[in-house]
């Protein structure tokens, strides 16, 4: 009983420093640009089982791409 506690309570952590990132990356994000992105909102739904997975692989590359999308339409726009 105890390991299955133990596994729960990591879970819950995982989950909602998960959350927590999310938050923080979008909250940077929507800052930066001035506006607030649907996606990463829409990955902050589903971190609610894979939020590691998510946190290190799925929404650093959104981030990434969502950036260089701005910066494509802010230097290309101006030209």
């Amino acid at each position: 009983m105890f390991h299955k506690n133990v596994r729960l309570a990591r879970a819950a952590w995982a989950i909602a420093l998960g959350g927590l990132a999310a938050l923080t990356i979008i909250g940077v994000f929507a800052v930066v640009t001035k506006q607030v992105v649907g996606l990463p909102i829409v990955l902050l739904v589903l971190f609610g089982w894979g939020g590691m997975f998510l946190l290190q692989v799925v929404l650093p590359i959104v981030a990434v791409i969502h950036v260089l999308a701005w910066l494509n339409r802010k230097l290309f726009s101006q030209a």
